[in-house]
């Protein structure tokens, strides 16, 4: 880089000592020409239909075009050149997004606002760091757009997809809710001539056959109760409530509600963060949510590799279930692997369908629900299993800052991996 700058420079010399040499009507021409071609520059920057500023990297504008100073609330009047780009800004929105985020990391940021002073429309803001020869930071480039039609179409199309699901879901819940419906009235009526024995001909109450029965019948009442929870999951409308939020903060967090239960039943979970994954914008409540499902049919499949492995004598193996974060392209990647039964290839392609399940007591919407939670995250969920080998379920989030070094595809474990029993 330094030898081009010099070539640069000698270049320059040259040309400025030859200068004096020239026809001063080919030099006037020369300028006419550079002098025609910015205010064609001019006219274009002025006329895009984005908003464009550049500022130094202290955030001084150095250049700010008419459809950017309208939506951030700038009078045309007032000249910004040389000011600070946050103390400019009219929209509180926006204000405060630039005042608080560091634009010096050198990394990509997005951001959209909605802004009711313009109708309610979508703002997207995007920034690019310019860096000189030497690596330093030379500039910083703002793009502002209105993507309110993209936004909404996504939005129209979400609720296309709901509403085909709905017929297929509401089909299905009468049948889900059947099965432990009928269950609840044969217990119900067993323990109930258990207590009319008792009252007409004074007869001892079965202890044990009426426990069975009280048992079967809060068995029954969770399983509805978990039916109505999927169900709701699966149609309500939820808009995610996004904040930045420290994914090891959050994985950490999921994960120590199973420690305990996956300590009693061997199962080791191990934790390996990407330490260079920068704050994702997400609702952590629902990425929770997802990550917990997920979590929750991995330790069911490794129950479920077990308890064949005991039929047929097999060997018992060491039962992991690994969670992995890192960046991958634009995406921030959550990878949950395990040890489980597996999935078979006939089955793979249907798993993220409404009422799909090969487990007895599943309700068919937990991965659906997971499938929909990414979708309303702008991400996206894909699968891979091999049956009695495990499942590794990727699940993909946008990266609204995009840091410049980006991970190789396969992230080598590390000693700040953690590991627990």
């Amino acid at each position: 880089m330094p030898n081009e700058t010099k070539k640069r420079e000698g270049f320059v010399g040259r040309v400025i000592e030859r200068i004096g040499q020239a026809d001063p009507r080919l030099i006037e021409a020369a300028l006419r020409h550079l002098l025609s071609q910015r205010q064609l520059l001019e006219v274009i920057f002025e006329n895009l239909q984005e908003g464009l500023i550049v500022t130094d990297p202290k955030l001084r504008v150095v250049a700010c075009n008419a459809r950017a100073r309208r939506w951030l609330g700038i009078s045309s009047r007032r000249r910004v050149v040389g000011d600070s780009l946050p103390a400019v800004v009219g929209v509180p929105e926006i204000f405060q997004f630039l005042a608080q985020t560091d634009f010096s990391h050198r990394g990509l940021i997005e951001q959209d606002f909605r802004l009711p002073r313009f109708g309610g429309i979508c703002l997207q803001l995007i920034s690019y760091p310019v860096e000189k020869d030497s690596g330093a930071l030379s500039s910083v480039v703002f793009v502002l757009r209105d993507v309110s039609a993209a936004r909404r179409a996504e939005m129209q199309e979400r609720q296309a997809e709901r509403i085909a699901s709905l017929a297929t879901l509401t089909a299905g819940i009468a049948h889900e809710l059947k099965n432990p419906l009928n269950s609840l009235q044969i217990h119900a009526q067993l323990a109930n001539r258990m207590i009319d024995s008792v009252r007409e001909r004074d007869e001892a109450v079965d202890l044990d056959c009426l426990e069975t029965s009280l048992h079967a019948i809060l068995e029954e009442t969770r399983r509805l109760a978990r039916i109505v929870d999927d169900f709701l999951g699966a149609v309500r409308p939820t808009d995610p409530q996004k904040a930045e939020v420290q994914l090891k903060r959050l994985l950490e967090e999921v994960l120590d509600r199973f420690k305990q239960e996956c300590e009693e039943k061997a199962i080791y979970l191990r934790l390996r963060h990407d330490a260079d994954l920068p704050p994702i914008l997400l609702d952590a409540h629902q990425i929770a949510r997802a990550l917990m499902n997920v979590i929750r049919n991995s330790i069911e499949a490794i129950e479920a590799r077990r308890a064949e492995a005991d039929t047929a004598g097999e060997q018992a193996v060491e039962d992991t279930i690994t969670i992995l974060s890192r960046i991958d392209g634009d995406d921030a990647l959550l990878e949950i692997a395990d040890t489980g039964c597996g999935i078979e290839p006939d089955n793979l392609p249907k798993v993220f369908e409404p009422y799909f399940t090969t487990k007895f007591s599943g309700t068919g919407l937990g991965l659906m629900n997971v499938y929909r939670i990414l979708r309303e995250h702008g991400g996206k969920a894909e699968i891979e299993s091999e049956p009695g080998r495990g499942t590794r379920l990727r699940m993909r989030l946008p990266l609204t800052q995009r840091p410049v070094r980006l991970l190789t595809e396969e992230m080598a474990a590390t000693p700040g991996d953690e590991e627990t029993p």
